[in-house]
Order: C-alpha cells, then structure tokens, then sequence
C-alpha cells in the first residue's frame, strides 16, 4: 500500500469515527479509486480496505452507486447507517 492510499484510509477512518462518535444516523463518503484501480486484477479499486475501515467503527453498508468524475475515474458513494 502506498503512502498516499495509507493516509487516505486514516482519513477515511478518522472522519467515520467523528460521524459514529457524533451520533450521526448515516455515513456517506465519497470514496474515489486509488492507483490499484487501474490494475485489472483489483476490481473494487481500493474501496475494500476503505469499507474495512469504516465498519470497523460500527457503520454497516446499506446501498452502493458508482458513477465517474469529470475525467472518468470511478467513484463510489457508499450509504452507512447504524
């Protein structure tokens, strides 16, 4: 794992932690593919280790949409709740 992706998933971590902490009722990050997305043996784009993250708090995933940004990278919107 690369340096840049570590420190994404401790910020993925961190801002899920505050919302659980918070008593917020739903989570939704924006989640966009790391550098592993272009290798097609890694069909999740990295967003595993980011979901393992957000789970471990207490957040369970209820929906999932994919679309792309402006230069056509995927992106996840993933919906946590309680």
């Amino acid at each position: 794992m690369s340096l840049k992706q570590n420190m994404q998933n401790k910020t993925i971590y961190t801002n899920a932690k505050k919302a659980w902490d918070n008593g917020d009722g739903a989570y939704t990050p924006t989640l966009l593919a790391s550098p592993m997305a272009l290798d097609p043996t890694n069909k999740t784009g990295g967003w595993g280790l980011a979901i393992a993250d957000i789970t471990s708090v207490g957040w369970v995933l209820r929906h999932w949409a994919i679309s792309t940004d402006k230069k056509d990278n995927p992106v996840a919107v993933p919906v946590f709740t309680r």
